[in-house]
């Protein structure tokens, strides 16, 4: 018996093979929807790689190492895959703001662009991650760059989702681009942006309510009423989802703070890019 997973990779390249043949043609050079689509399949195809391959790798500690190292040879072909993913969608975001304007192509255009900035800004992130796990710090920071600029994106071309699906994405969206903002330091806009899920979009999301708490502590409280916004925050998180990975650490770690009136320099599950989105 053949398994899934070969199935689902069969059909993964059947539809690459028919996507680059769509492409031969120049009618569908100017037009988004075909890139953004080979975006989806090489995403799929590395994302089923990887999964392989880390099923595959011994689970002992990984070498520390204080300088950048390369993709080890297991690593490369799905990074490359990721690469290439990014590098459709990117073409795809371009087609789509290139033809707001266009009487044919501009509905399509509105429809692929938000969706588009979207999977690429998760794909920033997880290049991010891989980039900080090999100590290249340069490459991290400029991807986390891009991840911001692509979930904006996202945000500003869906503002007012209706169906449950697009409500979904914009939080979706809105979360990572928070993310995003505060792993470069812009808290008050991280904040903004997590408060705008829970006021607009979904009242009981726990992982905004546990990043607000987050960027409270990492703006270094200054007063107690700031302190206990954060341990409120963090209460609300668990409140709507108990299991919720590090929010009861959070909140344990902001009593603490509060009964010292000490300032700490970092909450603990400070937005990684080694979580994958």
């Amino acid at each position: 018996m053949r398994s899934p997973d070969s199935d689902s990779s069969k059909l993964i390249a059947d539809a690459a093979d028919q996507l680059i043949h769509a492409l031969s043609f120049p009618a569908a050079q100017n037009d988004p929807l075909p890139f953004y689509l080979q975006g989806l399949v090489h995403l799929e195809a590395a994302q089923q790689l990887q999964k392989r391959t880390v099923a595959t790798e011994s689970e002992g500690p990984a070498n520390a190492s204080a300088t950048t190292r390369p993709a080890t040879p297991q690593e490369k072909p799905y990074v490359d895959l990721f690469q290439k993913a990014r590098d459709n969608l990117a073409r795809s975001i371009e087609l789509s703001l290139a033809n707001l304007n266009s009487t044919r192509i501009a509905p399509e255009a509105l429809r692929i662009l938000p969706l588009a900035a979207l999977q690429r800004g998760k794909i920033d992130w997880t290049l991010a991650g891989f980039a900080h796990d090999h100590n290249d710090v340069n490459s991290e920071n400029q991807l986390n760059r891009d991840a911001a600029t692509d979930f904006g994106l996202a945000v500003q071309f869906d503002p007012n989702p209706t169906s449950v699906e697009a409500r979904n994405r914009q939080v979706d969206a809105r979360y990572h681009l928070a993310l995003a903002l505060e792993y470069l330091g812009q808290l008050p806009a991280a904040k903004g942006n997590l408060l705008v899920i829970l006021r607009d979009l979904n009242h009981q999301y726990a992982p905004a309510f546990n990043e607000i708490g987050r960027v409270i502590l990492e703006s270094r409280p200054t007063n107690m009423a700031e302190y206990e916004a954060a341990i409120e925050s963090f209460r609300e998180a668990l409140k709507e989802d108990p299991n919720l990975t590090g929010a009861q650490k959070n909140l344990d770690l902001a009593l603490k703070m509060l009964a010292t009136t000490r300032p700490a320099t970092r909450a603990s599950t400070a937005p990684s890019p080694h979580q994958s989105p």
